[in-house]
């Protein structure tokens, strides 16, 4: 598997370094940044697409912070990342991929001892003492395709993720996750439209352990915040589980549709895409190598879909409509919580729809204008029949953004983002057992509930200058990202958390891309 991996970065390295640029307006203007990047890994797409080559390295530093977030995600996080993208066709191959590396530190993560992989599954520890956390991800994506006749393209794509998460405070996650995914399939052109069709086939493995370095920690009840607990739900957990090292064998599979064609004079491409994930957890031991029944299994249903429509007018305006949408559903079965596999505690289903539009003018004027609203609509619904845990919520989001490019001697362009947005709730609602509540439900579901209670506005700035500068361009860009709470929600006496979100919360990136 490593010498497939290994040969397939060569490839796609080589990709990489005889990219050519064939307008500076791929690597200047969102709109059509956006088609690129979408089309980058979609054989289907590209195969219409004049561009005979795309190259794009980015070296970025992020940083998140601040006390308005939800209980299991950390007070400040700061990521180092590197990316390379580029496709390139070389006779009839057409060879797109994607490298990224990261690294993420996070701190002040309580209530959370896990990868942050597969966040709707429920079975992995966690503790109430806040901790230090670091993370590493190397992710490669890759798709060959190739010209078998004018009508049929056969295409291959892979997906490699290798991910670890270390924690610093006892009791201390180690966490090793290994995912690949394979999606054999094949493009059909027509005379007026273009049909693509793949399969999903893949695997992940993860180890999970907890350790303590200072013995007092793991058998003294005299530290509350230092005991661990194992979630089995959304509500049902259990004291110092002897399951603490576990281990995770995932499955995926599934069925995707991409389609391309012409309505009216708007450029359509759409995908629709449909993927199981079943995950079994067991425990581990070093002492055996066969594999023991599993404690736990979760399964999960995901369709997700786009729809990308781009209209070209010259100086009149050049639209793009965006339509992204997810929906999610899950149920688990559990020996320890229902005493058997066939027998579900755990259930969760979640639903996102996100709507863009853009309209660009004077693209090829000294100053040009882009204006852009979005509308994103958020709904979740997790389930703990156990402990009578319901809890429901939904968020709405309006975002306007205004852009503003600024060409200079045909070389420099200074890009110049203002976006406001505005977030409030729609349906929130929690039933509980008050006779049998969970540490939990006191950290996590309470307050994740007056997180989603509370509306907030903030705004997106954004600056990038770019120049030609050795044949190439390269742009240094940064982003901020300002978040406020609106006031204090009221607490409901039966609904008393332990952590609060309120307050503000920042985002922000700096970074240099290199556009080949």
């Amino acid at each position: 598997m490593r010498s497939i991996l290994f040969i397939i970065v060569l490839i796609s390295l080589s990709a990489l370094s005889y990219a050519q640029s064939r307008k500076d307006s791929i690597y200047s203007y969102t709109i059509e940044h956006h088609l690129v990047e979408r089309n980058l890994l979609r054989p289907a797409f590209l195969q219409r697409d004049s561009l005979m080559s795309y190259g794009d390295i980015r070296v970025a530093y992020q940083m998140d912070r601040g006390g308005f977030r939800k209980a299991q995600q950390a007070y400040k996080g700061v990521a180092t990342s590197f990316q390379a993208n580029g496709f390139n066709r070389l006779g009839k191959f057409l060879l797109g991929a994607k490298f990224t590396f990261n690294t993420i530190q996070e701190d002040s993560l309580a209530n959370s001892l896990r990868s942050g992989l597969e966040d709707l599954s429920p079975y992995y520890p966690y503790a109430n003492k806040s901790g230090d956390y670091q993370r590493q991800n190397y992710l490669l994506n890759a798709s060959l395709a190739y010209d078998l006749t004018h009508s049929v393209q056969p295409f291959f794509q892979i997906d490699y993720h290798r991910h670890w998460s270390a924690g610093t405070v006892d009791p201390r996650l180690k966490s090793d996750r290994f995912t690949f995914k394979a999606k054999p399939g094949i493009t059909l052109n027509f005379s007026k439209t273009t049909l693509g069709v793949y399969g999903i086939i893949g695997h992940a493995d993860e180890n999970v352990s907890l350790l303590y370095k200072n013995t007092d920690f793991q058998s003294s009840n005299l530290y509350p915040d230092r005991i661990y607990y194992m979630n089995y739900g959304y509500g049902t957990v259990r004291q110092k589980d002897s399951t603490r090292n576990n281990i995770k064998y995932d499955k995926y599979k599934g069925l995707g549709f991409q389609y391309l064609s012409k309505f009216y004079g708007w450029h359509t491409k759409a995908e629709l895409e449909y993927q199981q994930y079943h995950n079994t957890n067991q425990n581990y031991s070093k002492k055996s190598v066969l594999f023991t029944t599993p404690l736990a299994i979760y399964d999960q249903n995901t369709i997700s879909f786009f729809v990308d429509a781009v209209k070209y007018n010259g100086d009149r305006g050049q639209q793009l409509f965006i339509l992204d949408g997810q929906y999610n559903k899950g149920a688990d079965g559990n020996k320890l919580t229902t005493g058997s596999l066939n027998k579900v505690n755990y259930k969760v289903s979640t639903l996102s729809l996100t709507g863009q539009y853009f309209k660009l003018w004077d693209r090829h004027r000294q100053v040009a204008k882009e204006l852009g609203f979005l509308v994103a609509y958020y709904a979740e619904n997790r389930k703990d029949l156990l402990q009578a845990v319901d809890f429901e919520v939904g968020q709405l989001r309006f975002e306007p953004s205004l852009r503003l490019y600024l060409q200079k001697d045909k070389t420099k362009l200074i890009q110049f983002l203002f976006a406001p947005y505005a977030a409030i709730p729609t349906e929130i609602a929690l039933d509980y057992n008050p006779l049998s509540i969970s540490t939990f439900v006191q950290n996590v579901v309470f307050g994740d509930y007056y997180y989603y209670k509370t509306r907030y506005l903030g705004a997106k700035l954004g600056f990038e200058y770019k120049d030609r500068i050795w044949g190439n361009n390269i742009a240094f860009y940064g982003k901020l990202d300002l978040r406020n709470s609106l006031g204090t929600v009221e607490l409901k006496d039966n609904i008393e958390p332990k952590f609060l979100a309120m307050g503000s919360r920042m985002n922000m990136e700096i970074g240099i891309r290199l556009s080949l």
